[in-house]
């Protein structure tokens, strides 16, 4: 990982984790977070089972291809969602273009190794979720929800799925 993206302190964590569960929450018909635990170092962000792709001998590769390609454009978008939470919401500013390539190089390669795509095509995903999420943070609306979670995160050290449910309701009013 560059050290661009390490959190200078737990605020700045907080902030990260809660712009992955706004992203999911924005992006997602269904709660696939389990729990977010500040104190977890390694995966402070649990999904549920359904979230997880187990294979399965009857979907065909298409099938197959598409779940790896929509689980690739989430973790994208979470990546970038941390990212742009962690700028626009809790520091005012824009991501340093630094950030932001660093972040897309990190895109492509696992666009490649996870799901076969071109520099290209990851590139036209990057930059079509990059801008919606640059909406959806800054929004003022969404920085308020935004504020009360990481709150609440930096607060409880640990949310669990009715917990990150409950905070991000309003968003679906914005």
């Amino acid at each position: 990982m560059s050290s661009k993206f390490i959190y200078s302190d737990e605020k700045d964590r907080s902030y990260g984790l809660t712009g992955m569960a706004v992203t999911m929450a924005v992006w997602s018909d269904n709660d696939n977070i389990l729990e977010i635990n500040l104190d977890r170092a390694d995966e402070p962000v649990a999904f549920t089972p359904d979230f997880y792709f187990s294979g399965n001998p009857s979907c065909s590769a298409k099938d197959v291809w598409e779940m790896m390609a929509k689980h690739f454009q989430l973790a994208m978008g979470m990546a970038q969602g941390n990212l742009l939470c962690r700028r626009l919401v809790a520091q005012h500013v824009m991501p340093g273009d630094d950030e932001a390539e660093a972040l897309r190089a990190a895109a492509r390669q696992e666009g490649l190794d996870a799901c076969g795509l071109e520099k290209d095509e990851v590139d036209a995903l990057w930059s079509k979720s990059y801008r919606s999420l640059v909406r959806v943070f800054g929004h003022g609306g969404v920085g308020t929800i935004v504020e009360r979670f990481a709150s609440e995160l930096q607060s409880r050290r640990r949310l669990d799925r009715s917990d990150i449910a409950d905070l991000l309701s309003e968003l679906g009013r914005l």
